[in-house]
C-alpha cells in the first residue's frame, strides 16, 4: 500500500531560481531595453548597483541602491505591461 504523507522532504529540483537571478536578470533587460526611457544619471546609478551585484563577493548595497533597484525594476515592469497591452490593440 502506498504511502500518502511522508515525512522526508521532497526532492530538490537540479537547478532552483533565486529571486536574486530574477532581479539580476530583470536588472540586465531594463538597461538594455532601448526602448525605456532613463535619465544618465538614473542608468549610471542602475550600472553601478549592477556591478556591485555581479561582483564575486557581492558588494553590500545601502538602503538608497535597494530602493532605487525597486523602484525602478516596478516602474519598468508597468512600462513592459503598457507595451504588451498597446501591442495587443494595434
Amino acid at each position: 500500500m502506498p504511502l500518502m504523507h511522508s515525512d522526508a522532504a521532497p526532492a530538490k529540483a537540479p537547478y532552483s531560481h533565486s529571486p536574486d537571478d530574477e532581479r539580476l536578470a530583470l536588472l540586465r533587460c531594463l538597461l538594455a531595453d532601448r526602448t525605456w526611457p532613463q535619465e544618465a544619471a538614473q542608468r549610471a546609478l542602475l550600472q553601478h548597483v549592477l556591478a556591485a551585484l555581479r561582483a564575486p563577493r557581492g558588494m553590500p548595497l545601502d538602503e538608497a541602491q535597494w530602493t532605487l533597484l525597486a523602484d525602478e525594476t516596478a516602474r519598468y515592469l508597468e512600462f513592459r505591461r503598457q507595451q504588451s497591452l498597446e501591442r495587443l490593440l494595434h
